[in-house]
């Protein structure tokens, strides 16, 4: 036998069928023999490319090879379509700049929730109250979906008494990247990496999300609610705060519904570092100014 030879070449030498050739080769090594045509880098090409959502027209197109050789390369290999439609809108998205990711990871840490498609692919759900409209239509600008921005009349059911707003972002590429941040076990979880990504711009977000100042005599009081939270977060974003040189104490609320739920409160001493630090980001909102007591 010549080096080189297809299964069918090697069974019309030997007169028996392909079927047993290729039994015998995987006996003999483990694998099947490649029945394709492709160099070694159009077959990694190839791989790459499926895994990126193309399809397969896409990659024998583009790579200039047969229709054959690529269904026989991935012969085996299934998705479903919502799982392509994902793959194929991740590679088409817009990249994402820092100051999105600074939104995003600061808003899923307020009042900004994940939520899985269907397509197992993630998207972003913000909503407020209908006074802080401007803060909403701030957001979405930044995340470049102004057009999404929906208000929603009162609901005597629910806290928007007076109406809400809202819009819902779901950049395929950008929401993947943070995904690789909030969520552990499929769920949204705090941990380190989230908060080592997180600036004081993201911190800004939080602060404007779940976040107040106010004026105890002479001094001004931080605090951050973090009643969502399980008391192992709460402890890491006390960290957190304490690692950029803001001291900050965890208390439990006694006003709270159920136990062990928690507030952050930041020492007096460092408070008017803090708020100046956030101030550029918080002020240029003119519904969240009054958040800075300075």
């Amino acid at each position: 036998m010549e080096a080189g030879m297809k299964q069918a070449e090697i069974a019309r030498v030997l007169g028996i069928h392909k079927s047993y050739v290729s039994n015998l080769i995987r006996d003999i090594t483990g694998r099947t023999m490649s029945v394709t045509r492709m160099s070694p880098h159009q077959v990694e090409e190839a791989l790459n490319m499926y895994d990126n959502g193309y399809s397969m027209r896409e990659i024998w197109t583009d790579l200039n090879v047969t229709e054959y050789d690529v269904k026989q390369l991935l012969r085996g290999k299934t998705r479903s379509h919502h799982e392509s439609n994902h793959l194929r809108a991740v590679r088409l998205s817009q990249p994402i700049t820092e100051s999105q990711i600074q939104c995003l990871l600061g808003t899923l840490l307020g009042d900004g929730s994940i939520v899985q498609n269907q397509n197992r692919g993630y998207r972003l759900n913000v909503k407020h109250g209908i006074a802080q409209l401007e803060y909403v239509k701030h957001k979405a600008n930044v995340l470049g979906v102004e057009h999404r921005v929906h208000t929603y009349k009162p609901n005597l059911r629910s806290f928007s008494k007076n109406g809400s707003c809202g819009f819902t972002y779901q950049n395929a590429g950008g929401m993947k990247y943070i995904e690789s941040f909030v969520i552990r076990g499929g769920k949204k979880t705090v941990n380190e990496e989230w908060l080592e990504r997180l600036s004081m711009e993201g911190i800004a977000y939080w602060f404007m999300d779940d976040g107040c100042s106010s004026w105890v005599g002479k001094s001004v009081s931080v605090q951050f609610s973090t009643l969502g939270f399980p008391e192992d977060a709460t402890e890491l974003l006390r960290l957190k705060l304490d690692k950029l040189g803001f001291k900050t104490s965890k208390y439990q609320d006694r006003r709270a519904t159920h136990k062990n739920q928690y507030f952050l409160s930041m020492s007096r001493y460092h408070t008017k570092d803090f708020l100046g630090a956030i101030s550029a980001y918080v002020l240029p909102i003119e519904c969240m100014r009054y958040k800075i007591k300075l």
